[in-house]
């Protein structure tokens, strides 16, 4: 298992968690899974560049989905 230390506290270990949120876009509402990371010693939540992309692939994905029912 690959660990990585929080970068605000230096304490914890990062522990990747998911969620549903929910987007808009060209006023047509959906969900999609979004990625972050969150410390186990300081509980605060971020998002490393992996997440990000993760997280930008998914919106994109639902644009997509959008512009095919336009």
């Amino acid at each position: 298992m690959n660990t990585r230390t929080c970068s605000i506290c230096e304490m914890g270990q990062l522990i990747l968690n998911t969620e549903k949120i929910r987007v808009e876009h060209l006023s047509q509402q959906g969900q999609i899974e979004s990625q972050y990371s969150m410390c186990d010693y300081c509980n605060s939540e971020q998002a490393g560049t992996d997440e990000a992309r993760l997280n930008k692939l998914a919106m994109n994905d639902f644009k997509k989905q959008v512009f095919k029912t336009v």
